[in-house]
C-alpha cells in the first residue's frame, strides 16, 4: 500500500542481502517474487464482503446522493411478504429503541448485486434491478425464524436474533468467480421444516439440559459456493419476482452438516462467510467448543489446513450460547496476518 516508500527502500537496499522465511537472498530478488504472491485488489465497482475488502477498510466511488431511487426490489418470498417482517416494520417505526436495519450485507460482483432474500439468494443486475438468477435455500428464513420460535418462545428478541441481527445468515461473500454462504438445511432438524422438540419451558432455569436438547439443533450449518451467471441469464425489461424462467443455481460444492457423517467439517458451525485471500478461503468455525480458523480451497470446499485458536466455556449446543450462533466473526487480513474475532474477548492473529 506505500509504493513509494518500497521503491525507495529498494534503490537503497536492493543489493543487501536478507533472510526471509530461513533463506538468504538480495532483496531485489525477494522483491521480484512478491507480485505473483500478493493479493490483488477487486475490479473497480466491486464490493465482494463485508467493508469491502480483505482489510475491512475499503473506499468506494459512488455519485452524488439523490433523492429519487434508480430502482427498487422486494426481498419477500414467493408466498408474499413474511406478516412478522411488517409487525417488526411497524414496531421500529414507533420504537426508539428498535433496530432501525437488518443484517443483511450484499456483495458487488461483475455488474451484479447479489443478495439474500426470504427464499434464498438471488443475483441483480446492478443497473436495472433485473433478476438474473436465483438460488432457492433448503430453509428459508421465515422457515429459520419459526425455528428459533419454536426453540426459544416468540418474543420480539428471538426475532431480531433470527433474522433482524443474524449477521451469520445475512452476510455473503465473493472471491469474485463464486459467493458463498452460510445456511442451514434441512438434516439438521431431522428433515423437517421446524426443530424436533417443542420451545423452551419458560419457567425452566435457564441453561438446563433440557434447554440445551431442545437448541442442539443449531450447533452446525453448512457453508455453500455458488457460482455466478453472467449478465445475460435472466428475461430482459424485468425487476422484482420474475417468473419461472429465470436461472436456479446449484451450489458448486458444500462443506459442514450434521455431526457423524463423512462431509468435510461435519459437525462445525461456521461463524462468517469466507475471508478470500491469495487462493485460499478463511472461514471461523467451532467444533465440541473449539473455535477453528480453516483454510479451504475455493475451487472444490477442499480442507488445506485448519488451526485452533480458542476455547469456549460452553459450546453452541449449550441455550446459553445461543445469541453467539446469530453474531457473525469476521476475519481480516494484513501484513501476512488473518485477524479473527472470537466473540470470547479475545483477537488472535494466525
Amino acid at each position: 500500500g506505500r509504493a513509494a516508500q518500497a521503491h525507495a527502500l529498494l534503490s537503497r537496499y536492493g543489493g543487501r542481502r536478507v533472510r526471509v522465511a530461513g533463506r538468504t537472498m538480495l532483496m531485489n530478488d525477494w522483491a521480484a517474487r512478491l507480485p505473483d504472491r500478493l493479493p490483488s485488489g477487486p475490479p473497480k465497482g466491486d464490493w465482494r464482503g463485508v467493508l469491502g475488502n480483505e482489510r475491512r477498510n475499503a473506499e468506494a466511488e459512488g455519485s452524488a446522493p439523490f433523492p429519487r431511487a434508480r430502482w427498487s426490489v422486494a426481498l419477500d418470498g414467493a408466498t408474499g411478504p413474511d406478516p412478522r417482517v411488517k409487525v417488526w416494520q411497524q414496531r421500529a417505526a414507533e420504537e426508539i429503541v428498535e433496530p432501525v436495519g437488518v443484517a443483511l450485507f450484499p456483495v458487488a460482483v461483475a455488474g451484479q448485486v447479489i443478495v439474500r432474500d426470504f427464499d434464498g439468494i438471488r443475483g441483480l443486475d446492478a443497473e436495472t434491478g433485473r433478476l438474473l438468477w436465483r438460488y432457492d435455500s433448503a430453509v428459508s428464513w421465515s422457515q429459520i425464524i419459526t425455528q428459533f420460535e419454536q426453540t426459544f418462545r416468540q418474543t420480539p428478541q428471538t426475532f431480531n436474533a433470527a433474522f433482524v441481527g443474524n449477521t451469520t445468515v445475512g452476510l455473503l461473500a465473493s472471491d469474485g468467480q463464486r459467493v458463498y454462504a452460510v445456511e442451514l438445511s434441512r438434516s439438521e432438524f431431522g428433515g423437517a421444516s421446524q426443530p424436533p422438540v417443542g420451545p423452551v419451558n419458560p419457567f425452566r432455569r435457564r441453561g438446563t439440559d433440557a434447554d440445551d436438547q431442545r437448541s442442539a439443533w443449531l450447533q452446525w450449518n453448512r457453508l455453500v459456493a455458488l457460482p455466478i451467471p453472467g449478465r445475460t441469464s435472466g428475461p430482459e425489461g424485468r425487476t422484482g419476482r420474475e417468473p419461472i424462467e429465470v436461472p436456479r443455481v446449484q451450489p458448486v460444492w458444500s462443506v459442514g452438516g450434521p455431526p457423524g457423517s463423512d462431509r468435510p467439517l461435519a459437525g462445525h458451525f461456521f461463524l462468517n462467510p469466507p475471508l478470500a485471500v491469495d487462493g485460499e478461503l478463511f472461514v471461523i468455525t467451532e467444533s465440541r467448543g473449539q473455535l477453528n480458523l480453516v483454510a479451504l480451497d475455493p475451487r472444490t470446499g477442499g480442507l488445506i489446513w485448519s488451526q485452533g485458536i480458542a476455547l469456549a466455556e460452553a459450546s453452541l449446543s449449550s441455550f446459553s450460547q445461543h445469541l453467539r450462533r446469530t453474531s457473525t466473526c469476521t476475519p481480516a487480513f494484513a501484513d501476512g496476518l488473518v485477524l479473527c474475532p472470537t466473540d470470547l474477548g479475545l483477537l488472535v492473529a494466525v
